[in-house]
């Protein structure tokens, strides 16, 4: 009857080995935790990264729209080194334009680079050498401008254009030109360049030498136009100053006189002569005044032919 109370030591042995290989081994609890604590970390750094991403939306939007007081353009953007000759109200028409790119959100990394390109389109910009954004958030603006030193009559009006012939922004009415004191070219055969693009051909050029040979003689302002209408058999420019009733022939442009001409600064020393002369007035009284040959002629009317006995002259 006790046969229940004994065990076979081989049958339990065998038993333990059958029973190992059909499943895995007692539990051990430091392993549970160590794979529960790692799952743990796994999801608490998904749930920091999905909230962090949230939270930077939101406050980006906060700062956004919750700005107690809407800043300025002039706030925003300041224009440094702004030359003399800027008035007031082209230096706000670009310090709205920077503004303009600007957007109220101050984690907005594109805003400077939108900025930059649009002021280094403009016409009246020449060169952008500095953009910086101060911590107050104000952006400082650092540039080269194109100056407007003439004006060129055109089909649709006279345009202004800088030193190099580069077009500037403005159409102007012919009642208007008195009021802008700057030079006047007639006779462009070229057709109008785009704002912000050099006007084609060597006229106007030819004239922008001239003009820059002259910009400080005190008779600048009785020259109505510089005209570069005429050509020499050759096709050569041939520049002629209109005065109000006058004018003045000057012939080759500055540089491209050579042996033919006396140079540009022999040419100018003859017109301060005939100023002086004829007490103010560079036309000598209304007069056609030749300076492009051997001396200085003056003749009472256009049609008039050359004679030395009528004129004056000064040795070169």
């Amino acid at each position: 009857m006790g046969w229940f109370l004994k065990s076979n030591p081989k049958k339990s042995a065998a038993k333990q080995r059958r029973s190992r290989a059909l499943g895995p081994g007692p539990w051990d609890p430091r392993k549970t935790l160590a794979a529960m604590q790692l799952l743990g970390a796994m999801g608490l750094l998904l749930a920091v990264a999905v909230s962090w991403k949230h939270l930077e939306q939101l406050l980006s939007a906060y700062a956004a729209e919750n700005q107690s007081v809407p800043a300025t353009a002039n706030e925003r953007v300041a224009l440094l080194s702004t030359p003399a000759w800027m008035n007031k109200t082209l230096q706000q028409q670009l310090t709205d334009a920077a503004a303009r790119e600007l957007s109220t959100d101050p984690a907005d990394t594109r805003s400077l680079p939108r900025l930059l390109d649009v002021m280094a389109k403009n016409p009246w910009v020449e060169q952008v050498t500095r953009v910086q954004r101060a911590p107050s958030g104000q952006v400082f603006v650092t540039a080269q401008y194109r100056q407007p030193v003439a004006l060129i009559e055109a089909p649709e009006g006279y345009c202004v254009i800088d030193a190099k012939g580069t077009r500037l922004p403005g159409v102007y009415a012919r009642h208007l030109v008195p009021r802008l004191s700057m030079p006047v070219i007639t006779g462009v055969s070229a057709k109008s360049a785009t704002e912000g693009s050099r006007w084609p051909g060597q006229d106007v050029q030819s004239a922008l030498s001239l003009i820059r040979v002259l910009s400080d003689q005190p008779y600048l302002n009785q020259i109505q136009s510089f005209d570069v209408s005429e050509r020499d058999p050759r096709g050569r420019v041939r520049l002629v100053l209109r005065t109000r009733l006058g004018m003045i022939r000057w012939g080759l442009p500055p540089g491209d006189e050579q042996t033919i001409e006396p140079d540009a600064a022999v040419k100018k020393q003859w017109l301060a002569n005939v100023y002086k002369t004829y007490r103010g007035s560079v036309d000598a009284g209304g007069k056609v005044v030749d300076v492009y040959g051997a001396a200085v002629f003056v003749h009472p009317n256009r049609d008039a032919e050359i004679d030395q006995q009528a004129g004056f002259t000064w040795s070169r």
